[in-house]
């Protein structure tokens, strides 16, 4: 399956098999929800930590109802190739198609560098909003639903 920018969408394979992840407005709603008004800064620290069970959660939320958080945990998929997905669909949410940082052949930047942080959906965002970062760091994990 190729990534289909133009409804933000961004391809990721899963135990074998490809699946689309991305944030519509309704996921961006979703996981405003889950993680408040500052989501943008809780999903640059489940990234940069590498704190999977949050990933989970944040992945889930940009694929279908199947690809539960537990079944995300289950399933084990790399770390920073979950997210480098999370990061380029949001990117697209945010940005528009076109503006998402591409993948270098098979393997993405490791997003747990930190090198891909802040974000350009961050970035985006900020501008868009007026604000700087509002990142803050609570340390907690989002509960599995």
């Amino acid at each position: 399956m190729a990534d289909n920018k133009h409804k933000g969408e961004v391809t990721i394979e899963i135990a074998g098999d490809s699946y689309q992840v991305a944030f519509t407005w309704d996921a961006v709603a979703r996981l405003s929800s889950v993680f408040g008004n500052d989501f943008d800064g809780e999903v640059a620290d489940a990234i940069k930590n590498a704190d999977v069970k949050a990933l989970s959660v944040i992945l889930s939320l940009s694929m279908t109802p199947e690809q539960t958080p537990e079944w995300i945990m289950e399933q084990s998929p790399p770390i920073a190739i979950v997210g480098d997905a999370i990061n380029r669909a949001l990117t697209i949410a945010f940005l528009g198609p076109g503006l998402e940082k591409e993948p270098e052949g098979d393997k993405p930047e490791n997003p747990l560098t930190g090198s891909l942080l802040p974000t350009m959906w961050q970035a985006g965002l900020g501008s868009l909003l007026g604000l700087g970062s509002r990142r803050r760091n609570s340390g907690a994990s989002p509960p599995i639903s």
